[in-house]
């Protein structure tokens, strides 16, 4: 049951080396970082591609070893194993998802409306 802990990080972590490896080349990819702001233009669908890769991998590897770190101390509550092993992996979906919306900001930040980027 612990192995449950391991699966969206390590899943994490090769979606976002995929990306990184081979990004998609047009915006109709099955597998992509897909949002309104990373269509915008060329510049953005490349700038979400690498950020979504690079976040992913971070998180992925992040997580791995916090589900670690949890399931050494906290491995001897036999009792309550399941349900803890159940919240773990639903904080580590709640977490990869939400900070997916990080990588729509920073193409606000660094774009403008028209995918143009924004000097500083």
């Amino acid at each position: 049951m612990p192995l449950l802990n391991y699966i969206l990080p390590l899943l994490a972590a090769t979606c976002g080396g995929y990306l990184l490896k081979y990004p998609p080349k047009n915006k109709n990819s099955f597998f992509a970082f897909k949002t309104p702001l990373a269509r915008l233009s060329d510049k953005t669908w490349i700038f979400a591609q690498k950020r979504c890769g690079i976040l992913l991998i971070v998180l992925g590897i992040t997580l791995f070893f916090l589900s670690i770190l949890c399931n050494h101390f906290l491995g001897s509550c036999v009792k309550y194993k399941l349900i803890l092993n159940l919240l773990i992996c639903s904080l580590q979906a709640i977490l990869i998802f939400s900070s997916l919306s990080l990588v729509d900001f920073e193409i606000a930040e660094c774009f403008d409306d028209k995918g143009n980027l924004i000097l500083r």
